[in-house]
């Protein structure tokens, strides 16, 4: 019985384990895109890139505004919570000086 060893690509170090990763998944990538070149052809492949891009930046500007409006409204909240706090005091003070003044009947 002939066994023969298979072939490593990449040799196997522990301190170069996430080279290895980053090599091998910029290759997979590469053989991806070449495999959907010579299946497409050139004038399809642009499509697929240019709607992942859109695909991608839409989802980037929804998760932007999620979190713009997330913050502007926490803001805003916290900024109505001192506006109420003190329309509640004026009215608590222009009450009392409203108390403390003598009730007088107008009978005319």
């Amino acid at each position: 019985e002939n066994i023969e060893p298979v072939p490593q690509i990449f040799p196997v170090n522990v301190e170069n384990n996430v080279l290895i990763n980053e090599q091998a998944k910029s290759t997979y990538i590469g053989d991806l895109h070449a495999k959907l070149l010579d299946k497409y052809g050139t004038k399809f492949i642009w499509r697929i890139d240019v709607c992942l891009c859109l695909c991608f930046s839409l989802l980037f500007t929804d998760l932007a505004f999620r979190l713009f409006f997330c913050i502007a409204s926490r803001c805003s909240a916290k900024f109505s919570k001192v506006l109420i706090a003190t329309s509640t005091l004026l009215k608590t003070k222009s009450l009392k000086s409203n108390l403390s003044r003598p009730f007088s009947h107008d009978e005319s």
